[in-house]
């Protein structure tokens, strides 16, 4: 699978994929928006978002939203707010990607950086835990989640329209 690199097994485990959300093409571990959301069965077994439609897979920090069987958003929660711990999210463990380059959630503390690293946003908008900026590419986007102190909490792309 395009995207999935196997981190080394401990003693009588089988190697886990490493999550890898790309935000050039999109994809989380080469599935993106529109795809079937079959194609995201390593995650392994989801349970019902707080949202309809919504796939959550707590133990990766991962969050889908789908139609169809076909996948509409994917967000990884780099930051889980004090509700999703509580809900049982761990923090995405994986690796983020952009323009071929990995971010580094530590160096996100503020919407500067999240400028000066992606470029003007095509819309902010208030949160009332913090702040959201979306990006548009074609009929996908993607928006970047800062909590209420400036730091990375969300990263997700969807499908737009």
């Amino acid at each position: 699978m395009v995207g999935v690199k196997r981190r080394a097994p401990t003693a009588g485990q089988e190697a886990a994929p490493q999550l890898v959300l790309d935000l050039e093409p999109f994809r989380l571990c080469g599935v993106g928006c529109g795809d079937p959301l079959a194609g995201l069965a390593f995650l392994g077994p989801g349970s019902a978002g707080v949202m309809a439609g919504a796939v959550e897979f707590p133990a990766h920090g991962v969050t889908v939203e789908a139609s169809g069987g076909r996948v509409r958003a994917i967000r990884a929660h780099v930051r889980p707010t004090a509700a999703e711990v509580a809900a049982g999210i761990h923090p995405f463990a994986g690796l983020i990607r952009h323009r071929g380059a990995a971010l580094d959630p530590a160096h996100v503390a503020s919407e500067a950086d999240v400028v000066a690293r992606f470029g003007p946003p095509d819309l902010v908008a208030t949160l009332p835990a913090g702040w959201a900026l979306a990006f548009r590419a074609g009929g996908v986007g993607w928006e970047v989640i800062l909590s209420a102190d400036g730091r990375l909490a969300t990263v997700g792309v969807y499908a737009r329209g």
